[in-house]
């Protein structure tokens, strides 16, 4: 996949990231200051591992290695360690923790260290080790022929020590340092994390990936838009007409019927529908909107109209279509609103007057869109779906989730409606061609 793909997902995560950067900062900077400075002091002990006479075979180079490492062993084991207790004052069991040997390669040297809290002791604890080291030594004869002895007492450390290898007066910057480091780390984890069990739809790719269907035109979001987009080169505008375009060149034969839907409520379906019968009227269509929502009706207030006469006064065949016809002072295009409201919108939308109402329809427009309600809400829309030409179902990006858009499209594939494609609403598409367009060719002027 392209970086940008990665990039898009940290963007989306980017408060899960910086939650979780700034948690272990502050965690990492508490502790680090909570936390006492420890000090290592070490001396260095000489054993001789060779007679002056040697010829440096290889046999008493392997001799040599084995007796600094049995004295690497030694110095930490239980005897030694019982009888620094006594020096020290220190149980042995803690002492295993606080002291150390090494061998220092190539060389017949090894360093004993001890960590403490205070600088003195551990200069004490290291250099008593180092004393009772050398006089057990000498109650062996290997010891007696080789007298181990101290090369470099302990002195009194005056630097603290970073996780008993580093002696840097820094040691509580490096982790926090160190925790912002590992903080990065865990917040990238969590972003990829959240974004694999996370089921919202955030991408034109990861909705047209669930659908298989095309993406008819991608809305993009526009922060204080007005409802209706009635004048002007603005984004929006461009999206419907882009849509009408689509709808006019990319389908045959032409649709004259159009439902819109979605999902979920609040997805933006019915700004769509009111949207697109505008950009048809304006190409010189005569378009008829019909408010099918009848639970949650929307367009009367779009275009500022009563409900006293609409769809239900139809379907109770209490008034014509005529009647219920109202003009919107947008050449080319009318209304039908919800009507009065109903007990059972349900029953009345399936209603055999509904295909008599549609044929009406045809004969009057040239094009008819649908507004329906949701479909996983009620079952409104499925009704209406198999009698007309075409339907669209508006998916809003960042909102939708990957199981509602699903069981939405099982439903219309189900009746055998005609999805036509998916139209992605509120798209986080700001900086698109037209937009550096419009904005060059406005300033050109």
């Amino acid at each position: 996949m392209e970086l940008k793909f990665y990039l898009a997902i940290l963007r989306r995560r980017i408060w899960v990231i910086i939650f979780t950067v700034l948690v272990a900062t502050i965690t990492s900077a508490f502790v680090s200051y909570s936390m006492t400075p420890r000090y290592k002091a070490s001396t260095t002990i000489w054993v001789p591992t060779t007679d002056v006479s040697s010829d440096g075979t290889t046999g008493e180079i392997q001799l040599a290695d084995r007796l600094i490492n049995t004295y690497v062993v030694l110095s930490t084991s239980g005897p030694v360690l019982r009888e620094l207790e006594a020096y020290t004052g220190v149980p042995a069991k803690d002492l295993k923790d606080v002291v150390s040997a090494e061998s220092i390669a190539q060389t017949e040297l090894m360093n004993i260290s001890a960590i403490d809290s205070n600088p003195q002791t551990a200069a004490e604890i290291a250099t008593s080790l180092s004393t009772i080291l050398i006089k057990q030594t000498l109650a062996t004869k290997a010891g007696r022929d080789r007298r181990v002895s101290l090369f470099s007492p302990a002195g009194v450390p005056s630097v603290p020590t970073w996780m008993g290898v580093l002696p840097t007066i820094y040691w509580r910057e490096i982790n926090i340092v160190l925790g912002f480091v590992l903080g990065v780390i865990a917040a990238i984890a969590l972003a990829f994390l959240y974004e694999y069990v996370d089921s919202t739809l955030y991408t034109r790719e990861q909705i047209e990936a669930t659908t298989e269907l095309p993406t008819l035109v991608e809305i993009p979001v526009v922060k204080n838009a007005q409802p209706l987009v009635r004048y002007g080169n603005t984004l929006q505008s461009e999206a419907f007409r882009f849509l009408r375009t689509t709808i006019y060149f990319d389908h045959t034969p032409l649709p004259h019927t159009l439902l819109v839907t979605s999902a979920l409520p609040g997805e933006g379906k019915s700004t769509v529908v009111a949207n697109l019968a505008l950009a048809l009227a304006q190409a010189k269509r005569k378009v008829i909107v019909v408010d099918a929502d009848l639970r949650l009706p929307t367009m009367h207030t779009f275009f500022g109209l009563s409900t006293d006469v609409g769809l239900t006064t139809i379907l109770r065949q209490e008034g014509t279509l005529q009647d219920a016809l109202q003009q919107t002072g947008i050449p080319g295009l009318q209304v039908i609103t919800s009507g009065p409201r109903v007990d059972n919108p349900g029953e009345m939308l399936d209603s055999p007057l509904v295909e008599s109402f549609l044929a009406q329809l045809r004969q009057e427009s040239d094009f008819v869109l649908f507004d329906s309600p949701a479909l996983l809400a009620v079952s409104d829309a499925v009704v209406i779906s198999p009698l007309v030409a075409g339907v669209l179902l508006v998916v809003g990006q960042a909102q939708a989730y990957q199981e509602a858009v699903r069981a939405a499209q099982s439903q219309l594939n189900a009746v055998g409606a005609n999805l036509m494609g998916i139209v992605v609403n509120r798209a986080d598409r700001v900086d698109t061609y037209f937009h550096r367009y419009a904005t060059q060719s406005t300033s050109a002027k």
